[in-house]
């Protein structure tokens, strides 16, 4: 420190300047260290980065590659006949519009697919604890006959809505259909029906194996909904009709009426079938005339938004 009184000698500012100097080689070489060390986290931060890209792009092409192979080995899985049978007639989007909040009492539109509740856990419950689980879903017909003769004992009683509800025609769910059962009300084709593809489904029997049906009846008694089911011989549908009482349910699949059964005087006419369903797809298809005009009796009920490709 200058002593402000006394001028400094020349010597004394050569050696202020030579500590400055220092001062700032010492700060440059500090700066370019910092400057240094940063690069070089910089140069490390780069390289673990195209590292790890490298990893990921080398895991995307492995997991593409599993994917393609796990697609391929589902492809060839892939049960023909559940693809036929799916794809036979033209899919679209119904809705049943006869559904009421019960609070209000107005009408809404619910799609068809929904009434079929395979996953309802008091059903699963129901068909484990009387042992009607399926265990191969390549041999069904035994067990299709065991859950529809035990379901109508358990649950089957008919009455009409208008006597339950006041009104023509109210589809009940799955869940509404055991309440009304519980108070030892009677339910009509469509409730049954619905419980039963439900149930059948629900015990694990494929679902394209399992279709609801609503037409015209081949003994020109009216409209019916009501369960086709697919044999194991993946051919024949044979008619669960819902509202067949269980001591007239045979053990043996085969002394069921058939679709081609012309006898079958509560069976659904080919040629007049309004639509199918299960919890998966719905179908829909006027074969005839007829059945456009039979359907349009109830077209206030239902409607049929599109056609699917």
């Amino acid at each position: 420190m200058f002593n402000w009184l006394k001028f400094p000698s020349s010597n004394e500012l050569l050696l202020e300047k030579e500590g400055k100097i220092a001062e700032l080689e010492s700060l440059y070489k500090a700066r370019n260290e910092t400057v240094k060390a940063l690069q070089d986290e910089v140069i490390t931060v780069k390289r673990e980065y195209f590292a790890k890209e490298k990893v990921y792009e080398n895991e995307y092409s492995m997991l593409n590659s599993k994917y393609a192979v796990l697609k391929k080995v589902k492809d060839m899985t892939t049960d023909p006949n559940e693809t036929f049978w799916n794809n036979k007639r033209p899919k679209a989007d119904i809705v049943y519009n006869g559904k009421i909040i019960p609070t209000t009492l107005e009408n809404f539109s619910q799609d068809v697919k929904l009434w079929i509740t395979p996953t309802d856990f008091e059903i699963i419950n129901w068909l484990k604890n009387n042992n009607l689980m399926c265990t191969d879903k390549t041999v069904c017909d035994s067990l299709a006959m065991a859950i529809y003769k035990k379901h109508q004992i358990e649950w089957y009683k008919y009455e009409f809505d208008m006597k339950n509800f006041g009104i023509a025609e109210l589809w009940l769910t799955p869940q509404e259909y055991r309440a009304i059962a519980k108070k030892g009300k009677g339910r009509d084709c469509d409730d049954h029906g619905c419980s039963l593809a439900s149930h059948l489904i629900a015990s694990g029997i494929p679902e394209f194996r399992v279709r609801v049906v609503a037409g015209d009846t081949k003994g020109n008694i009216g409209g019916h909904l009501t369960i086709y089911f697919l044999a194991d011989d993946m051919k024949t549908w044979y008619h669960l009709n819902s509202t067949t009482e269980a001591v007239q349910i045979p053990t043996n699949i085969k002394l069921l009426p058939n679709s081609k059964s012309d006898g079958d005087k509560i069976g659904i006419d080919q040629n007049r079938v309004w639509f199918s369903f299960n919890n998966i797809f719905a179908w829909h298809q006027f074969e005839t005339s007829a059945s456009e005009k039979s359907f349009n009796k109830f077209k206030n009920k239902f409607k049929i938004i599109k056609t699917q490709d």
